[in-house]
């Protein structure tokens, strides 16, 4: 016999057949949705990029290659200044203010109402020069008058010539134009354009000579590379600062003349790094001054290393090639025999460089 209860909790399990196509129904969408949800989270294709990277062959492309590091330079310097009084007198005129510049072929200051020629010999004025004198400093007279625009003849003895060159830059100084260098005339300064930060002497001040009227700051004279790296690509070097570009010896020494010093003084983070107090860092671009050209490969597409590094093209041949540099996930090579098209990027490891 059939308990009567036990078949009253059976029927309340099992749905009735009013019930039966809401409870298949949900089946039905419970399909629908996962397979839904299983195309939405079905892996995308590959992009192109990433198969490219997974690629076991790479093209072999030379570029341009200059090896370029960033150096440190340590700078020369030359101490600062004191411009001084070539005679005694009042202080009739002085443009002088901390932070400003006297210019050689101007005239800073007045004494006595006549004013002083400032000149950047590289030998100061120390005697009268005029027609017949000759010697080192007139030499040096004639290379600044040259810079200063005119045209006074070449060697040590000063001329007619001379002293026209001379009048001349005198004049546009609205110096007295006498085509006579007077040391009592002329105050020497140590730059083209020398910055000036002291100022001590006042427009109506007694000063004697030898008395400080101005002060200028250290002054750059020379820059070397800090270090030379050892793995450089060999080659003629230039250390790029800005807009110049200096010629470098193996040793680490920069060619400058006097030219590219002036230029130098003038670039803001040469000034900056000369300033003590603002410790700025002074670096420089060193590299080949003729581009090598190069080849970019993976570093996995290399066996080896050194001087016995190599690739492997995609018949099996092996290709010896020159390390010049690794950067970025690329290292640089050259081919010392001719560059095969393409390479592998996963050669066999236990494939020999050499035979």
């Amino acid at each position: 016999m059939t308990d009567p209860q036990r078949s009253h909790r059976f029927r309340e399990v099992l749905p009735s057949s009013a019930s039966r196509p809401t409870w298949a129904l949900g089946i039905v969408v419970s399909l629908v949705l996962g397979a839904l949800l299983g195309f939405a989270f079905a892996p995308a294709p590959l992009p192109d990029e990433f198969k490219q990277s997974i690629d076991p062959t790479i093209d072999v492309v030379a570029e341009p290659f200059d090896d370029a590091r960033e150096l440190p330079v340590e700078i020369t310097t030359r101490p600062g200044q004191t411009l001084r009084s070539p005679i005694d007198g009042t202080i009739t005129r002085i443009d002088c203010a901390p932070g400003g510049t006297w210019s050689s072929g101007s005239a800073p200051v007045a004494i006595d109402g006549s004013p002083l020629l400032a000149l950047a010999t590289s030998i100061p004025p120390y005697r009268s020069i005029s027609p017949g004198t000759t010697g080192a400093d007139v030499e040096a007279l004639h290379a600044e008058l040259r810079r200063l625009g005119t045209e006074p003849p070449e060697g040590s003895l000063f001329t007619a010539e001379s002293a026209g060159a001379l009048s001349q830059v005198q004049g546009k100084a609205n110096a007295p134009t006498t085509g006579t260098l007077d040391p009592g005339a002329a105050i020497w300064i140590p730059a083209p354009d020398t910055p000036v930060t002291e100022c001590p002497a006042q427009t109506g001040q007694r000063v004697t000579a030898g008395e400080p009227l101005a002060a200028s700051p250290d002054t750059l004279e020379n820059l070397n590379l800090a270090s030379v790296p050892e793995d450089g690509v060999p080659g003629e070097r230039v250390a790029v600062l800005g807009d110049l570009r200096l010629p470098a010896r193996s040793d680490g020494t920069l060619e400058l003349n006097a030219e590219q010093i002036a230029e130098l003084r003038d670039i803001p983070v040469v000034e900056a790094a000369l300033d003590p107090e603002a410790g700025v860092p002074l670096t420089v671009t060193w590299r080949l001054s003729e581009p090598v050209q190069a080849a970019p490969l993976p570093p996995s597409s290399l066996l080896g290393h050194g001087e016995s590094a190599c690739v492997v093209d995609l018949d099996g041949g092996v290709h010896a090639v020159d390390v010049l540099s690794s950067e970025l996930g690329r290292t640089y090579v050259s081919f010392p025999e001719r560059a095969p098209e393409a390479v592998r990027t996963d050669p066999d490891p236990g494939t020999p460089c050499r035979g």
